[in-house]
C-alpha cells in the first residue's frame, strides 16, 4: 500500500516522503497512530502545496535573518563598564550584557547567539560573530568605554 509518511520513521523515511508498506502494517499501525495517510491523488497534491507553501515561509525566514545579519555587521554598540585605570575591567563582560545593549538599539536577540571565543575583560574595540541562524553569522564592533561613575 502507497501511503504518505507524517512524520520521520526510522527505516520507513522522512516525512512527507511517498513509500510503499505492507498493508497490514499501514492498517494495523501507520494509519491508526496518525503517523501516515494513504496516498491519493488529493493527498499528493495537498501535501506538495504545503511543501511550497514551508519552502516559501522558509525563503522569507531566510531573508528576515539576511536582513539582520545585515544591519548587525553595519552596528557599532558602545558598552560603558566599570573599569581600573590600566583599563581592566572590573569582572567580564558577558553575552547578557551584550543582548542588552543591542535590545536599546532595538535588535532582539538570544544571548545563546552571541559567539564569545574570549570573554572581554579590558577596555577597547572588540568584532563579536553573532550567529543569526543556522548558516548566517554576522560579526559586529563593540566598544567597551570607561563608567564614570
Amino acid at each position: 500500500m502507497k501511503v504518505i509518511l507524517l512524520r520521520d520513521l526510522p527505516g520507513a523515511g522522512s516525512r512527507g516522503a511517498v513509500v510503499n508498506v505492507p498493508d497490514g502494517y499501514a492498517r494495523n499501525f501507520l494509519l491508526p497512530r496518525g503517523l501516515a495517510e494513504v496516498a491519493t491523488t488529493n493527498t499528493l497534491k495537498r501535501i506538495e502545496a504545503e511543501r511550497r507553501h514551508q519552502q516559501k515561509r522558509q525563503a522569507r525566514q531566510l531573508e528576515e535573518l539576511s536582513q539582520i545579519a545585515d544591519r548587525l555587521r553595519r552596528m557599532r554598540v558602545t558598552i560603558p563598564a566599570r573599569a581600573n585605570e590600566k583599563g581592566k575591567l572590573f569582572g567580564r563582560l558577558t553575552p547578557i550584557a551584550i543582548v542588552a545593549a543591542l535590545q536599546k538599539q532595538g535588535v532582539a536577540l538570544h544571548e545563546s547567539m552571541i559567539v564569545l571565543t574570549q570573554p572581554i575583560e579590558s577596555l577597547g574595540d572588540f568584532r563579536i560573530p553573532i550567529r543569526v541562524g543556522p548558516d548566517i553569522e554576522a560579526t559586529m564592533t563593540l566598544t567597551v568605554v570607561a563608567k564614570h561613575a
